[in-house]
């Protein structure tokens, strides 16, 4: 069309926005991106409420109904309605990891993932819980931590009368079971069922310790191990009995102690 070819013709230009410092590669670029200052959204969907500021974002919207994903991995069945998507996903076949950290030697297959490996240098925790005090790197791990407060357990293990409160805390349950280690250390032939419980192993061969206590220099492998240290060694028991003074340090041992009361074994 005589529009396209317009667009065509524009292209290759440094089209800059008057009123923040976005730069767009044409003239029709810059008009759709001007769009997003002025609210301007044209182009209403036909099946629900949606309004896009152009055709293309319409067009991208209408896959929310239709379903349509047109880019295949060609390693797999997995299909994706961004060739983006396609793009990272493939690298978990080739193992391609092209993102680096500036801070130590990880490496990311994507630059999501490499933001949020990035955050463990920061300190940075932008997700808060509305329910107590913890923060979370990720959404997911928000998502995770919240099911702490309900007493909501979905997942039941099919061997036992276990039930988790998330998919991943049935799949750590499930290799006790098994007896699956799917955790290999690099330097040796151990392998451990959990990271956490590779990463302990770790520090055997490089003798990290980056976890300090501040109140006596106390060092660890893990955050897990310092939290156990701190509540035993200068507070009581994070776990307090209901019908006694007893604090405990660990969940199962208030409920052991809890069963001094009931009488029940």
């Amino acid at each position: 069309t005589q529009y396209a070819l317009f667009c065509h013709t524009q292209s290759g230009k440094k089209h800059v926005c008057r009123i923040c410092d976005h730069k767009a590669p044409s003239k029709c670029s810059l008009n759709c991106h001007m769009k997003s200052h002025s609210g301007e959204k044209p182009f209403a969907c036909d099946s629900c409420d949606y309004r896009a500021p152009n055709k293309y974002s319409l067009k991208y919207h209408m896959r929310v109904h239709t379903g349509e994903k047109r880019y295949a991995c060609d390693y797999c069945d997995y299909r994706s309605d961004k060739r983006s998507n396609i793009n990272d996903h493939t690298r978990v076949h080739t193992g391609e990891r092209p993102y680096a950290c500036d801070s130590c030697n990880f490496r990311a297959a994507n630059l999501r993932r490499l933001q949020i490996h990035e955050r463990i240098h920061t300190g940075e925790r932008p997700y808060a819980c509305d329910v107590c005090d913890y923060k979370a790197r990720t959404g997911f791990c928000l998502r995770s931590h919240k099911k702490t407060h309900t007493d909501d357990k979905p997942y039941s293990c099919l061997s036992c009368n276990y039930k988790g409160r998330t998919r991943g805390d049935l799949n750590k349950h499930a290799r006790r079971h098994t007896g699956e280690k799917m955790y290999a250390c690099g330097s040796c032939d151990f392998k451990a069922g959990s990271s956490g419980h590779l990463k302990y192993h770790m520090a055997t061969h490089t003798g990290e310790k980056p976890y300090v206590c501040h109140s006596c220099g106390f060092r660890s492998v893990t955050k897990t191990v310092l939290k156990m240290h701190i509540m035993r060694t200068h507070t009581g028991g994070a776990y307090a009995c209901s019908e006694c003074d007893f604090r405990a340090v660990t969940r199962s041992g208030l409920r052991d102690h809890t069963r001094t009361h009931t009488g029940e074994k």
